[in-house]
């Protein structure tokens, strides 16, 4: 019950920082064990979310790392949900960025491409077959 409030009371990255240290665990063998790379591990502990590429991401590593380390991982997960509410309505992990536009450009490309292979295809067929002379 004390150790409950005492996790409420500091961020979600101390609350598994200080279970790891607690346990004598170091980053790396937290990386070894739950496949998750150190870099990430050590944005959670310092709450460097950005880090991440994405919020389903951040929720999947705090729930592994937490239940690594044997401490509450549902807890965590809905409190990080509740104190960024706003970052995880506002990224939608079925749309990246501007994909849209990219598909637009590549499509473009793409019959540019096939327009010069049709132009050099015609050129020599008429070179071949004579037919401006």
């Amino acid at each position: 019950m004390i150790e409950d409030q005492i996790v409420m009371e500091i961020s979600i990255g101390e609350t598994l920082s200080k279970a790891r240290i607690k346990r004598g665990i170091s980053v790396k063998d937290v990386e070894k064990n739950i496949k998750i790379r150190s870099k990430y591990l050590s944005a959670i502990e310092n709450n460097d979310y950005e880090q991440i590429p994405g919020q389903a991401y951040v929720l999947g590593f705090i729930k592994s790392y937490a239940g690594y380390l044997g401490l509450d991982a549902q807890a965590l997960v809905t409190r990080y949900q509740r104190e960024n509410e706003d970052l995880i309505n506002q990224s939608n992990p079925f749309v990246i960025g501007d994909e849209k536009e990219d598909n637009k450009k590549a499509a473009r490309k793409y019959l540019l491409f096939i327009f010069l292979i049709m132009i050099v295809a015609l050129t020599i067929f008429i070179f071949r077959n004579n037919l401006f002379s």
